[in-house]
Parts: C-alpha cells; sequence; structure tokens
C-alpha cells in the first residue's frame, strides 16, 4: 500500500524516465496476494496527479535527440482516495524536442488480467485478487486545490501523444471537473463500469490532434452527475457496445468535425448519436441499481443485444451467452460492462447471482 503521501507531482507514485540515454521508466504494480491487493490512496499533489504521475523525458547530445520513455502497468490494484488539483488518479505529462514538433508521452495501462503486463521488463508473476475482494478500482479520486476548494481539473488527464488503455475498470464517486481528460492523445477504454461520479463538465472529454481519438466500447455508464455530455470531443471516436443510462445529459456532442463509428448502444438519452438500428433509445434496467448494483436485469435492453466476439466480462465470466427466453436482436452479447450468465438466469437468488455479494 502507498498511502498518505504528499507531493509537487505524483503524491503517492512518480513514474520518470532518466536523464541518460536508454532511461526509459518501466513501473509494473501488481497484486501477490490475493487477499491484499496493491493501493494508491489517500495521497495527494500540490500541483498535479494526487495518485499516480507519469513522465518521459527527451535527452538531447552532439548525435541528436533521445526520447526516454515512460511506463505504468497496473493490474489487480486500487487507486482511489487521491486529491490533486487535476489528475486526482492518474496524470500522463509529455515532453517536446525538435524545436516542439514533436512530442512524447506517457503510457499507461489498466488491466484486469494480471498476464497482461507480461511485456514490461522485469514483470514478476502476479496474481487476480481473491473472491470478494474488489480490486480494479478508481473511487473518490476528488480534484480541489490546496485550500480545499473543488477544481474543474480531471480524474485522469493525458497530455500530448500520450496513450492509456483500460481494459477493466470500476470507476465511481469521483469529483471533479471532467472524468477522463484527453489533450492530444490517445485512450482504448474497454469493460469498465462508470458510475455514481460528479463532473461539473463533461464525463469524457476529447482534444484533437490524437492519431485515434478515444475508443470506448463495453461500458456500463450510470447514475454521474454530469454539466456537460457524457462524450464531447474534437477528434475521431469509436463507441461500441455501450450502456448509457444517463437520461438528463447528451450521450455525444462534436466540436469542429470529427470522424466517428458507433455501433450497438443502448441509451436512454441518446442525443448526438447518430440515427442507425444498432443505437436505440431506451432505459437499461439494471439488478440493483438503488445499491449500485448495473448488471442488466433479465430483459433489459442491451440483453443479448450485439453479435458474438468473444473475450470476458468485467467481472472475469465469458461473453457472448445466448439467454432462453431472451430475443438476440443483433447477436448473443449483452452490451456493457456485464454478461449475464445462464445460472443466474436459472436461479431464484438472482442479485446475488450476479454479484450483489462483493
Amino acid at each position: 500500500m502507498i498511502s498518505f503521501n504528499d507531493a509537487a507531482r505524483g503524491g503517492g507514485l512518480s513514474v520518470n524516465a532518466g536523464s541518460d540515454i536508454q532511461s526509459d521508466a518501466y513501473v509494473h504494480l501488481f497484486t501477490s496476494d490475493p487477499q491484499q491487493p496493491v493501493q494508491i490512496s489517500n495521497n495527494s499533489a500540490s500541483l498535479t496527479a494526487g495518485g499516480i504521475y507519469v513522465q518521459p523525458n527527451v535527452i538531447f547530445d552532439l548525435s541528436g535527440y533521445h526520447p526516454q520513455g515512460a511506463t505504468l502497468c497496473a493490474s489487480q490494484v486500487r487507486i482511489d482516495d487521491n486529491i490533486a488539483s487535476t489528475g486526482s488518479a492518474i496524470h500522463t505529462d509529455t515532453d517536446d524536442y525538435n524545436l516542439g514538433l514533436d512530442d512524447i508521452g506517457g503510457d499507461v495501462r489498466l488491466y484486469t488480467d494480471p498476464a497482461s503486463c507480461s511485456g514490461i521488463p522485469g514483470s514478476p508473476p502476479a496474481v487476480a485478487c481473491a473472491q470478494g475482494v474488489e480490486c480494479n478500482t478508481m473511487d473518490r479520486n476528488v480534484t480541489e486545490d490546496s485550500n480545499g476548494q473543488p477544481t474543474p481539473g480531471a480524474t485522469i488527464l493525458t497530455w500530448k501523444d500520450s496513450f492509456l488503455r483500460i481494459y477493466g475498470l470500476r470507476m465511481r464517486d469521483n469529483e471533479g471537473g471532467y472524468g477522463l481528460y484527453l489533450i492530444d492523445s490517445d485512450a482504448d477504454m474497454r469493460n469498465a463500469l462508470v458510475a455514481n461520479n460528479t463532473y461539473s463538465g463533461d464525463l469524457f472529454r476529447v482534444d484533437t490532434d490524437g492519431e485515434q481519438g478515444m475508443v470506448l466500447r463495453g461500458t456500463t455508464i450510470a447514475d454521474n452527475a454530469i454539466g456537460g455530455s457524457v462524450v464531447r470531443t474534437g477528434n475521431d471516436v469509436e463507441l461500441g457496445n455501450l450502456i448509457i443510462a444517463q437520461p438528463f445529459v447528451p450521450a455525444y456532442s462534436v466540436d469542429e468535425f470529427p470522424q466517428g463509428f458507433f455501433e450497438y448502444i443502448v441509451a436512454s438519452n441518446s442525443g448526438g448519436l447518430p440515427a442507425q438500428p444498432n443505437i436505440v433509445q431506451a432505459t437499461p434496467s439494471f439488478v440493483d441499481g438503488l445499491s449500485r448494483n448495473y448488471r442488466l436485469a433479465l430483459g433489459s435492453p442491451g440483453m443479448d443485444f450485439a453479435p458474438a466476439a468473444g473475450a470476458f466480462d468485467l467481472d472475469g465470466n465469458p461473453r457472448d451467452v445466448d439467454l432462453g427466453g431472451v430475443p438476440n436482436v443483433f447477436g448473443p452479447r449483452d452490451i456493457g460492462a456485464y454478461e449475464t450468465q445462464l445460472g443466474c438466469v436459472a436461479q431464484a437468488d438472482t442479485i446475488f447471482c450476479d454479484g450483489f455479494d462483493e
């Protein structure tokens, strides 16, 4: 556990590339005891990155420029209860070179599968958290200044040419201006639950000039207090297999004229999304939304809604379960973060089966 630390940048952890050639920085956060997950919690930063700061570096000598990368890969961890004016959970920074024409940004990867970080040099064995031990969380991080006043910062902030990959995350009860703010950078986020957060601006804000923009797939977005849109972008986005239960704000809005790819979305407010058969404005129903169980209730819009594509859901259960008695709209796959399992439909205690015991 890394807790109750203070710094200017990176209250909990700072991943900084070195000042020598071939001094890339790599950090692998992992859990080795399934009962004791790694935690970055209750840290603060006076400038940015209450939880984790990632800073690459560029070295110049007579032979030219030498970019030094900074990479964080984390699996089965918690990043909770951190404070900063922006980047309360994570901030990836950048360094420029070649008279400002080129940049190198930080690289952050958050996974549920402990084996996914195997490419990091020196990565040791890692294990998944035990049943009933919650991991892969980013909860209760707050953007505020040194006087405790709220700021319009982001829970996750990425700067120029940074890359963020999230494959499995529960992001809840955070407060700030934005949930995820991409500035000239790219993100790929899948199998996430984003719920019960409070943001004065947009939930996901994508500024221009990233090569890919943002990919957001297989995610459940519900019951957030948002001052803007669910997704606001000035760059290309790919949105698919989403449950969006945000009736009072539009699902999508744009700056300039970005390209978008959209498929298999159920939204209680589909404002801004294109009119096409696999995008439906409807109200999803959950097993127990009041108790924050955001698995789809039997018969909810979004169940058996998309074509089969394999892989696993946020709970680690197989995808593409074809439920008897539930018509396939476009295929057997549930959209959103969770896939309803056959045993859950058969059991009388559906709430327990669907993970209410977590």
